[in-house]
C-alpha cells in the first residue's frame, strides 16, 4: 500500500513537472544571440560570482559570524548572481544601481 502511493506522488509531481516545462516561452534567437555576446564579454571570475546567492540579512544572528566583505563590495566586485531573503524593491534597485557609479 506505501509502495502503491510513493508510486503514484511520484507520477503526480512528473506529470505537474511536464506541465510547467510546456508553459515556458520559446527563445528567440536574438535572446541566444544577445546572451551569447553577453557571456563573450565576461570573464570566468564574473561567470563565477553570477553562481553565488548569499543570505541577505541584516539582522545578527546569535553564533553566525557576520562577513567581514559588505553586500556592496560583493556586487561592485561581481562576486554576487542574486541574494535570497533580499524583498524590499527600494534596497534591490540600490544594489543594482552599485555597478552604474
Amino acid at each position: 500500500m506505501v509502495r502503491l502511493e510513493v508510486c503514484l506522488s511520484l507520477s503526480v509531481a512528473g506529470l505537474l513537472l511536464c506541465g510547467v516545462a510546456q508553459t515556458q516561452t520559446p527563445t528567440l534567437p536574438d535572446d541566444v544571440d544577445r546572451a551569447d555576446a553577453l557571456l563573450k564579454q565576461m570573464t570566468t571570475a564574473e561567470k563565477i560570482g553570477q553562481l553565488n546567492q548569499p543570505f541577505y540579512i541584516k539582522l545578527p544572528i546569535p553564533g553566525v559570524k557576520t562577513d567581514p566583505v559588505s553586500y556592496e563590495d560583493r556586487v561592485r566586485h561581481g562576486e554576487v548572481g542574486s541574494f535570497l531573503f533580499l524583498t524590499d524593491p527600494k534596497e534591490i534597485n540600490r544594489l543594482q544601481k552599485i555597478c552604474d557609479d
